[in-house]
Formats: C-alpha cells, sequence, structure tokens
C-alpha cells in the first residue's frame, strides 16, 4: 500500500521549475560573494591606514636627503632651482603613475642630474606620495621606493639609475 501510494503521488506530482527563480537565487548568491570581497578590502585598507603606512617625511627626508648650503649653492649655479626641481619631480610621477611606466623618462630625468644637490632637491621635491602597487597594496613612498618597484621589471635600467644615486653618495 505504501508503494502503490508513493507512485501515485510521484505520477500526479509535477515538477515545475521557475527559471527566473533559480536565477534571482544566483545573483543573489554573486551580489553576496561580490559584498563580501568588497568589505575585506574596504576592512584590509582601513586596518592598513590605521597601522600607519606613511614615512614619516621630514625625519625620513632629513635621514635621506639632508641638503647642505654647499650642494644647493652648486645646484643653483647650475640653475637648477627648486621650481625646476618640482617640475622634474611632477614629470617622473606622470611617468610612473597609473598603468606603464614611461621607463625612458624617468632614467632620462636621473641621470640628467648634474651633482648630489640637484639629485637630493629633486628628492625633496617628490617628496612621499601614494602608491598602490600591482598587487593592490597602497603604501607612502618616496622617489627611491617608487623606482625600486616600477623599475624592477628593468634591471638595467635599475642599475643606471642607482649608478646616478651612487655617484653622488645618496641612498638608494
Amino acid at each position: 500500500m505504501v508503494v502503490k501510494a508513493g507512485a501515485e503521488l510521484a505520477k500526479n506530482t509535477k515538477i515545475d521549475i521557475n527559471v527566473n527563480d533559480l536565477v534571482k537565487k544566483y545573483m543573489i548568491g554573486v551580489g553576496c560573494v561580490l559584498g563580501g570581497i568588497a568589505l575585506y578590502l574596504i576592512i584590509r585598507k582601513i586596518k592598513k591606514k590605521n597601522i600607519g603606512n606613511k614615512l614619516n617625511d621630514t625625519a625620513a627626508k632629513a635621514y635621506k636627503y639632508e641638503l647642505t648650503k654647499e650642494e644647493k649653492n652648486i645646484a643653483k649655479a647650475n640653475g637648477f632651482t627648486e621650481e625646476k626641481a618640482t617640475t622634474l619631480a611632477n614629470r617622473i610621477y606622470n611617468a610612473m603613475k597609473g598603468v606603464g611606466t614611461d621607463e625612458d623618462t624617468v632614467v632620462a630625468i636621473i641621470e640628467s642630474m648634474k651633482s648630489s644637490g640637484e639629485l637630493k632637491m629633486l628628492c625633496l621635491a617628490f617628496g612621499t606620495q601614494k602608491y598602490t602597487s600591482w598587487t593592490l597594496q597602497t603604501v607612502h613612498g618616496d622617489l627611491v621606493t617608487w623606482l625600486k618597484d616600477e623599475l624592477n621589471d628593468s634591471p638595467r635600467k635599475l642599475k643606471r639609475v642607482r649608478a646616478v644615486f651612487e655617484k653622488f653618495n645618496v641612498l638608494f
């Protein structure tokens, strides 16, 4: 009797699959997953910001790029002003920001430095900029940090830039 009742129930039951309901459930699931990922990234960014990824600008600049009066006078004698340093720093920043780096421009500007004063003035003008690497990690780095990361796929160009810093005894 139980088997007979089950067979009758199976015959009389219609399986009605509503595709719209399945799509709605799928979209809700995908939305939840994407929302979770977005929330994770936001929390990660807030934590990193609170941890203090920023460099202490004054301490870092004073240590790495302390500019003596003699160095500044030599740079000015070569016609290298703070305005020129700022213009070149902006050109380097624009060449490196976003997707793809104009490595030739970056290297040409660094190699155009004629003294330690010019190079240090350029580093000071660049300052500390917010940097998002290809891994989507955001850090705040000075010119050297940017150069090392942006030129790491071009060892020869990185070596040329490093040589300029070493030539003028500026930390790299």
